[in-house]
């Protein structure tokens, strides 16, 4: 017998083993369940500006309310499917832009300001431009990496109607596709393959 005949030395031996098994459960990983999940790296609008004179890419923008229950949806369910939070980091500079926002925010050399007397609440002018003022919260923007082209999908998105809007428009497949021939090629795929679409 290896820990002999000595009951002490035995109990010894099994405290450090149980020691030993308790602190490996907390220090290493248990599979899947401890992998962290990517989530959407937001940026503010200035930001995305600052950044994009420097590294030129499209911005991803989600246009929100406070008081919206289906912008909140939106984070929940298309904005939680991991293919999808990966294609959007990847490709674009994500914005949540807060379509009540107070603050002066500029495109182009253009100021935008808060407009109280457009709506109960306000908005802010670029909310307005953006979407043609066509106010539906959410809405999901596009605007090219020019600053120039945008593209604006409204409402709430099942993640397979985001997938094949970002990956239409971040693969540049908008260029010279039309999107219903895009649209129906890649309706009801698995989202992997719908985010590859020009691979």
């Amino acid at each position: 017998m290896i820990l002999g005949t000595n009951p002490l030395k035995r109990v010894n031996f099994i405290l450090i083993v149980c020691l030993s098994v308790t602190f490996l459960s907390f220090v290493c990983p248990k599979g899947e369940n401890n992998l962290k999940k990517e989530h959407v790296q937001w940026l503010n609008w200035d930001q995305a500006i600052k950044k994009s004179h420097t590294q030129p890419k499209k911005f991803f923008v989600i246009l929100y309310t406070d008081w919206c229950l289906p912008c909140k949806q939106l984070e929940q369910t298309s904005l939680n499917d991991e293919n999808l939070v990966h294609y959007i980091n990847s490709n674009f500079y994500p914005i949540k832009l807060n379509a009540e926002d107070q603050k002066n925010l500029a495109l182009n050399g253009k100021n935008y300001s808060f407009n109280a007397q457009v709506s109960k609440r306000g908005v802010n002018e670029l909310a307005l431009y953006l979407t043609d003022g066509n106010l539906v919260f959410p809405s999901t923007i596009i605007i090219d990496e020019f600053q120039e082209g945008k593209y604006t999908a409204s409402g709430l998105l099942p993640v397979q109607e985001m997938s094949l809007f970002v990956s239409y428009l971040g693969s540049n497949l908008y260029k010279q596709t039309d999107w219903d021939m895009f649209k129906n090629r890649f309706l009801g795929k698995p989202i992997p393959e719908i985010l590859n679409a020009c691979g």
